[in-house]
């Protein structure tokens, strides 16, 4: 995101915004009370994905603590 940006998170969607610049973040989000996607799943479970480091870049990596299904350990 640069300075002005506006971005669309579609209903149903789990999401983050994560910082990977030196300087602050600054986000205003709005988004009605039925955004309609369950984060119960996501305290249960986590994201499938997570950002890291590696030499100082950014990537994207399966998540070593998500689980599929709540039974699964």
């Amino acid at each position: 995101m640069k300075p002005g940006t506006i971005g669309y998170i579609p209903p149903y969607w789990g999401h983050r915004t994560i910082n990977t610049g030196n300087k602050k973040l600054i986000l205003f989000a709005i988004y009605p009370a039925e955004a309609g996607h369950n984060y119960k799943i996501v305290e249960e479970r986590d994201f499938a994905k997570i950002m890291v480091e590696e030499r100082g870049t950014p990537v994207f990596r399966e998540n070593p603590g998500y689980r599929r299904d709540k039974d699964a350990e």
